[in-house]
């Protein structure tokens, strides 16, 4: 039993440090507005906590910002840019598959319990300044 508590801890430490990226990468992307979505991404593995780098995926960004004209971030044709007063998301994917030690279900006697697997997502979404 033990060691199906030290196996959840260790996937909620990194579920906790993908929140703290996601929340940290949001912030900074709500001061540096003119930012591509791939600095978004090195922005976010510059700063992993607990996390691999190369596990960590950006999911979304909104708005988008696939170019920059003019030292003004190009809108997708879906969003209305980025600007003041504007609420602007990025959501984080990690793949929690290299802390887990035990296989997905594990039985005592009649009760099994199983092991979360596979990809966390988070999203965070704030203000523009």
């Amino acid at each position: 039993m033990l060691c199906t508590a030290l196996q959840f801890g260790a996937i909620q430490l990194q579920v906790y440090s993908l929140m703290r990226v996601t929340r940290e990468t949001t912030r900074w992307l709500a001061i540096h507005p003119i930012t591509l979505d791939s600095g978004v991404l090195a922005h976010a593995r510059a700063n992993p906590l607990t996390l691999k780098p190369a596990r960590l995926t950006l999911v979304q960004t909104a708005p988008a910002c696939t170019s920059i004209v003019s030292n003004q971030c190009v809108p997708d044709a879906n969003s209305g840019g980025r600007g003041p007063s504007k609420a602007i998301s990025v959501t984080l994917q990690y793949d929690v598959t290299d802390v887990i030690f035990f296989p997905a279900n594990i039985s005592f006697g009649g009760t099994t319990v199983g092991i979360p697997t596979g990809p966390r997502t988070y999203k965070v979404t704030v203000m523009q300044e």
